[in-house]
């Protein structure tokens, strides 16, 4: 499950985000923590702070940020059942060979067109299993519960 940032946790509580019309893109990381965030990463409060923090952006070629794509949501319906948001696999095409392994993803949230990331602030960060680029396709498959669930 996802380790949730705490400005997303915020945002999402007191609705100044609104997770389906806005950008959410997910950005690959060659560097971050091995399973859950630490205190002193759960507050980033933007993707600057993340790459300046512990977190290292993939730079090979085809590991630009994708937009998240078939974003929606489940409602809960009884008085225990979770509320998800999910979205499609994400697939990375064709990771070039050389760069270094793939450790995890930031999902990213963006109103702004700018291309600052002080303008991004980062959702959730997944641990992947660490995988090397060798020219193919990487696929980050999204449980069928969804990338985010709020019980």
């Amino acid at each position: 499950m996802a380790n949730v940032f705490n400005i997303a946790k915020r945002n999402i509580l007191d609705s100044t985000w609104n997770m389906t019309t806005n950008t959410l893109s997910m950005m690959l990381v060659t560097a971050g923590p091995a399973t859950d965030l630490t205190a002193t990463e759960a507050v980033y409060a933007d993707i600057s702070a993340c790459e300046t923090g512990n977190f290292v952006e993939a730079t090979v070629n085809g590991s630009e940020r994708v937009v998240l794509a078939g974003l929606g949501y489940t409602t809960a319906t009884g008085l225990n059942d979770p509320t998800y948001l999910d979205c499609n696999d994400v697939v990375f095409s064709e990771l070039s060979t050389g760069g270094a392994d793939i450790v995890g993803a930031i999902i990213v949230y963006s109103t702004a067109t700018s291309t600052n990331d002080s303008f991004r602030q980062p959702v959730a960060y997944y641990d992947l299993a660490d995988t090397t680029p060798n020219d193919n396709d990487f696929t980050v498959v999204i449980d069928a519960a969804g990338f985010l669930q709020l019980t």
